[in-house]
């Protein structure tokens, strides 16, 4: 009877003894296991939400920038009375065009090429200038492009529009511009060549401000800067720090619309 009593104590001890240090230490290291792919998962689907919205900014950065630019390249030369008044008579010299006619001036800054474009606003007030306020009636109205410093605690450089002499900020994380003007040196009545500002610069007078009145269309490349550079520890060899989009702007008053992206 002892022996009975003996065994069945036995038998309750192992029944109360339950999991072993070994079994809680597999179980343990299984759910860390677990675990820890759970937040990967996570922190990926995370990294990825974050990398898309950053490229949904810089896309609508550059939309936003390249519009507003080709909206205004596109009107150089414009004014309401062209059946009845002749160019030469609506854009004469200033400080910034030098020559009869010219509708289009170029040059560069620290941070690359500035262009300034100048056209009449007319009695529809849909004649809209860099900044989108309508242009009055008849009023010659000059328009400038740059990269400078924003008005931002560390100065990173931004799209500015110049206009009446009030520069406002369009678009930031533009870090440079560059620009070459279609030139018709032929008389064909169409660019047969691009050139720089400075390339311009470089010729003789006559050919300078041959050239500056006989711009035909403009290629732009605005460069942003990557949100995603050097954002994850590796990355920095793989993604470029910049990315650059080009277009090129066919003037209305001289070749119609003309407009081709180059992605």
């Amino acid at each position: 009877m002892s022996d009975t009593h003996a065994q069945q104590r036995a038998r309750n001890r192992r029944v109360q003894a339950g999991y072993s240090l070994i079994e809680l230490s597999v179980a343990l290291a299984i759910a860390l296991f677990l675990l820890n792919g759970i937040l990967m998962i996570l922190q990926g689907t995370q990294n990825a939400a974050s990398d898309q919205n950053w490229l949904a900014q810089l896309q609508e950065e550059e939309r936003t920038a390249m519009t507003m630019i080709t909206d205004v390249i596109q009107q150089a030369g414009y004014y309401p009375d062209a059946q009845t008044v002749d160019p030469s008579t609506v854009f004469q010299p200033t400080a910034t065009f030098g020559n009869v006619g010219q509708i289009v001036a170029g040059g560069t800054n620290a941070n690359g090429a500035v262009i300034t474009i100048r056209y009449q606003g007319d009695a529809t007030g849909n004649v809209l200038d860099c900044r989108g306020s309508a242009i009055p009636n008849g009023t010659l109205e000059e328009m400038t492009f740059s990269v400078q410093p924003g008005p931002n605690e560390n100065g990173t450089l931004e799209l500015f529009c110049t206009a009446n002499g009030v520069a406002v900020p369009l678009v930031p994380n533009v870090q440079t511009m560059a620009i070459s003007y279609g030139i018709d040196t032929n008389g064909s009545g169409a660019p047969n060549a691009y050139l720089t500002p400075d390339q311009i610069a470089a010729l003789t007078p006559s050919q300078i401000a041959s050239f500056w009145t006989s711009v035909y269309s403009v290629k732009l490349s605005v460069t942003f800067i990557n949100p995603l550079y050097g954002t994850k520890q590796g990355q920095t060899l793989s993604v470029p720090q910049t990315i650059t989009f080009s277009r090129v702007i066919g003037i209305m008053a001289r070749t119609g619309v003309n407009v081709l992206n180059l992605y």
